[in-house]
């Protein structure tokens, strides 16, 4: 999320002619800083829905056995934003990465 951050604050720097050592004083368009962090957010949501997918159309994933899922499973997830990731089966019983199969089903949850 820092790198993200900082991504987004040099590109406010660099759209408003912050070049380095300038001595003008620091002013953001708003317009072009709020297009900047919805592009990042745009090309970051998108990367992780392809890698999900890519996982997802995997034989680890179709497997259906959690011990071959769960390492495929946190190495598609891993990333700089912490998420917690699941794999659930019909029946409600469902597996968190880290933390294996969860005592409670979540299939009796009004969702």
């Amino acid at each position: 999320m820092l790198k993200f951050l900082a991504t987004v604050a040099m590109a406010a720097m660099c759209c408003s002619g912050i070049a380095g050592a300038q001595s003008a004083p620091f002013t953001v368009n708003g317009n072009i800083a709020l297009q900047s962090f919805v592009s990042l957010t745009d090309a970051h949501v998108r990367t992780t829905l392809d890698t999900i997918q890519t996982f997802a159309n995997g034989a680890a994933a179709r497997s259906g056995d959690w011990s071959r899922i769960e390492a495929p499973l946190r190495a598609a997830t891993s990333g700089d934003v912490p998420a917690t990731n699941f794999y659930a089966l019909p029946s409600g019983k469902y597996w968190v990465v880290g933390k294996g199969l969860q005592p409670v089903p979540i299939n009796d949850r009004p969702y």
